[in-house]
């Protein structure tokens, strides 16, 4: 039932519920050859992308000047 599931959720590309799904259905049949080739295609997928995002005018200020800032008393 799990092992379907993830097999249907990963054909409408919903990587998350497809991975859940097959990990269920290991935890019922860990020799299940199937669910765990699936659930190594599905992870494949799952991998973000993480882009740095520009620095906004503070944090640009920040960097350059206030960082650098002495505080010593």
């Amino acid at each position: 039932m799990f092992y379907n599931l993830g097999n249907s959720y990963y054909k409408i590309n919903k990587v998350g519920p497809s991975i859940y799904n097959y990990e269920k259905a290991l935890l019922l049949n860990p020799l299940n050859e199937d669910a765990q080739n699936n659930l190594v295609f599905a992870k494949r997928l799952s991998l973000d992308r993480i882009e740095e995002l520009p620095k906004s005018v503070l944090q640009k200020f920040n960097e350059n000047y206030l960082s650098k800032l002495n505080y010593m008393h």
